[in-house]
């Protein structure tokens, strides 16, 4: 007789599971929280704040599906000094001495950290199973208490939704996805269609705005589920990330002004603020947003765009505008560039300059986001394989107005965004909530070109033996893919003005952060002490021409790097106050072995850095070798040398028909020497009939044979050594 009592229990509680709906709202002490007033602060002497939350708003044992805790505090570009901490009190306190706390800190939420996850503490709470004494915040720099906030997603009833997102769209391309979909409450649209542009001067007075808290904060929250995601099942789905408003815009390259060398590049209040493209040539409209994550796992998704007004989102409005009927069905690949326009060159026509954007996510950058490339070619398509020249200047950012201008015939030129001046590893923590001890320095940019390589070989018929590369302190770093490098700038981070906060991402010098490459980055930009310790390291073909930059890049670095290279055997190039002809250096392949000049009769004298060298003059600058037609055996090591008798012009020729310089074998694939290891050599003309010179000696402690001042003359000489 009691069953039909126990169904319509069942019933009731189906129909009270039904009607409830996935709550998110926010307590704190702004207006813009739905439950304003609900926080209170008491300083701690010992340093920070604890702030308790009233919660009694919430339903009694409520269901809690996700919590975070928002602090603004003062960030960047460097990672925190001390690691942000956020501790659950255990027990009442007295205001007096230290809050009882729990030993594991609130752990920051990613992948943009900055916010911390407070979902167990709040279910806690909730539940009773701790009683809610509030968190303990410490080591908040800048920490604007009033802005805290507190939010909750649980189990309850939604009301006064905000709009939802509409129109999502989505599709997948070389291992990742890619969702668009229109926004809600945007100021820069109206009933009778989108804005067609919006303007630095439109873009930054609403961004000031919205930082003091004067507009709705609209965001969206991007759900991923095995199933298409419903208002019943939401709970159940994975939040991927959060996409402000705005995201189609690109702030980065807003048109600018050059204002001078100590301000350079200033925005144009009037100018266009630039949108992103997900498809070759398709500027997305304004009041689009924009998602894109690398897939990590191979798989069918199903994706949902909620949207988010001060933090309450619209979980009941959830249709086919806003979440996919079908599912997305993802592969694992390499991202690759989206192309976003083309023009001609401005300075070299009539090559072609095409502008991509890259959107990464870790391990290709710290956080998602998207980097700007530019990539020069010839008229034609190449029908040969084309040498590549990558270009990152100190000052990159964004799409330089030149892009990478043309260095060798028919090369394919590349040039990358490099964000926080000439930093090529970063901590990261730079520009979120990590602080120095929860993180490593690491070379983000390195990553994302070694990720294009393979893309720009098949795009451009690049050839991966003739990569070079405009360097400033980095690319001799990468034998595996550079033959030669031309750098310009410092060669000791600790002793140039032009590394001047490069402690806001690399640690102090005295106290370094760590780094992927397990020394300090201080000590790894540090040429000419890294290549004394690795000396048999090989390394690029290096020409180096120091940019004086009217004297405030300074000269106190450079003796020390000539020194390093001509002790260390390097083969390389120099010049300082002259021009010497280095096209040649763009004939070296990436494997050839190379003919490494010391101690040239011919070379200026640099000093020591205190302005007590040649104003003007060169170092091996003269001097040749031919990759080309190079002997490598495993007994026997040949190439041709000569000095330079100037170009078709008669510029660059040497001062002299002869030297004599030291000459070294470097770069060998099968020749080898063991310490000690006597050798023969002989130098012999390629024309003439004069007997060759010849002669012994024996390998250093590293296995390098070297020739000591022997005689070079214009006319070419074929220079042989065998065990």
């Amino acid at each position: 007789m009691r069953t039909p009592a126990i169904g319509l229990v069942l019933a009731c509680a189906t129909a009270l599971w039904a009607r409830a709906d996935f709550v998110t709202e926010r307590w704190g002490q702004g207006e813009r929280c739905r439950h304003a007033g609900t926080v209170r602060f008491q300083e701690v002497a010992g340093g920070g704040r604890v702030a308790a939350f009233d919660l009694s708003a919430l339903p009694k044992a409520a269901r809690v599906y996700r919590a975070r805790l928002l602090l603004t505090v003062a960030t960047g570009p460097g990672p925190l000094a001390e690691p942000l901490l956020v501790q659950p009190l255990t027990a009442p306190w007295s205001g007096k001495g230290e809050p009882a706390v729990e030993a594991e800190p609130l752990a920051l939420l990613g992948p943009r950290f900055r916010s911390h996850d407070a979902t167990q503490v709040v279910r806690r709470w909730v539940s009773g199973k701790l009683a809610n004494h509030g968190l303990w915040v410490r080591n908040a720099p800048g920490w604007k208490p009033e802005r805290t906030i507190l939010e909750v997603s649980y189990e309850g009833k939604l009301t006064d939704p905000h709009p939802p997102a509409s129109n999502l769209r989505a599709f997948h391309r070389a291992g990742q996805v890619f969702l668009t979909f229109e926004e809600v409450n945007s100021p820069f649209t109206d009933p009778f269609g989108a804005k067609a542009e919006v303007t630095w001067n439109e873009l930054s007075t609403l961004w000031q705005r919205m930082r003091e808290g004067k507009v709705p904060q609209v965001a969206y929250r991007i759900y991923r589920h095995g199933r298409r995601i419903t208002a019943g099942n939401l709970h159940e789905a994975t939040l991927l990330d959060e996409v402000p408003q705005f995201s189609v815009l690109d702030e980065r390259q807003i048109k600018t002004e050059w204002k001078g060398e100590r301000i350079k590049n200033v925005r144009v209040g009037t100018a266009r603020v630039p949108r992103v493209c997900v498809e070759p040539l398709k500027e997305l409209p304004l009041g689009t947003g924009v998602f894109v994550r690398t897939t990590a796992k191979a798989g069918s998704y199903h994706y949902a765009v909620v949207a988010a007004v001060d933090g309450v989102e619209n979980t009941v409005q959830l249709n086919a505008q806003n979440s996919l009927a079908e599912p997305v069905r993802e592969t694992v690949a390499t991202p690759e560039p989206v192309l976003h326009h083309e023009t001609e060159h401005i300075y070299d026509r009539p090559r072609r300059h095409r502008f991509y954007l890259l959107w990464t996510d870790p391990p290709l950058s710290k956080t998602p986001d998207f980097y700007h490339m530019g990539v020069t070619f010839p008229p034609g398509p190449p029908k040969e394989p084309a040498p590549l020249y990558v270009h990152a200047f100190w000052w990159d950012n964004g799409w330089a107005r030149s892009g990478a201008r043309r260095a060798i015939p028919a090369c394919i030129s590349l040039q990358m965004e490099t964000p926080w001046v000439l930093h090529k590893g970063i901590h990261e923590g730079t520009a979120n909530w990590k602080a120095w001890s929860q993180g490593t320095v690491q070379d983000y940019w390195m990553r994302r070109l070694r990720a294009v390589v393979p893309w720009l070989a098949r795009e451009f018929h690049v050839d991966p033996e003739r990569m070079y590369a405009m360097s400033s302190g980095w690319a001799w770093h990468h034998p595996d893919l550079f033959a030669a490098v031309h750098e310009n700038l410092t060669t000791n981070p600790r002793r140039s003005p032009t590394s001047i906060g490069s402690d806001r991402f690399w640690g102090k010098p005295d106290a370094p952060a760590k780094t992927e490459w397990g020394i300090s980055a201080w000590d790894y930009y540090d040429t000419a002490g890294f290549l004394k310790k690795h000396v048999e390291l090989e390394i690029p073909f290096v020409y180096y021409t120091p940019n004086m930059h009217e004297g405030d890049f300074g000269f106190i670095d450079k003796p020390r790097f000539y020194r390093a290279m001509l002790d260390t055997k390097r083969a390389f190039m120099a010049a300082w106050g002259m021009q010497v002809d280095a096209s040649w250096i763009y004939s070296i392949g990436r494997a050839a072995p190379m003919a490494a000049f010391a101690n040239c009769s011919l070379d200026a004298n640099p000093g020591i850095g205190m302005g007590d060298g040649d104003r003007e003059g060169q170092i091996n600058g003269y001097l040749r070798f031919d990759p080309a037609t190079a002997l490598d055996q495993p007994d026997r090591w040949e190439m041709t040398v000569w000095l330079f008798a100037g170009d078709e012009r008669g510029r660059y020729r040497a001062p002299a028909d002869s030297c004599t310089v030291d000459i070294t074998p470097r770069r060998c694939q099968r020749f080898r020497l063991e310490p000690g290891q006597k050798f023969r050599w002989s130098s012999a003309l390629l024309e003439g009939n004069a007997p060759p010179a010849r002669g012994t000696g024996a390998a250093d402690q590293w296995g390098l044979a070297t020739i000591r001042q022997l005689t070079v003359t214009q006319e070419k000489r074929r220079i042989a050594i065998q065990r």
